[in-house]
């Protein structure tokens, strides 16, 4: 069904992101921050590729629900850094 829609000569990608970003963004600002973001602007994050089970299991996850509950952001950072960087590490030596 999707190669007939994507043959269209109405399909718009452009029209159908914006479409998907409005419907869970209504500040106009943020939906053209949004539309500007892409592919080639993509930074790799190591850290999808440290094979966590999931993203609750991911270290970073937790310190961060922490800080934003009102911890200590660089305590935090402190407190997960050692297996944060041994996962790092473990990763660049693939």
């Amino acid at each position: 069904a999707s190669k007939y829609y994507t043959n269209s000569e109405s399909y718009d990608p452009q029209s159908i992101k914006r479409a998907a970003i409005e419907s869970r963004i209504d500040d106009p600002e943020s939906v053209e921050a949004a539309m500007w973001w892409t592919a080639d602007k993509v930074i790799f994050d190591s850290v999808q590729n440290f094979e966590y089970t999931s993203p609750s299991g991911n270290p970073l996850n937790g310190a961060i629900t922490r800080t934003v509950k009102g911890a200590d952001f660089e305590a935090e950072m402190d407190a997960i850094f050692a297996e944060y960087d041994n996962d790092f590490q473990a990763y660049a030596a693939k």
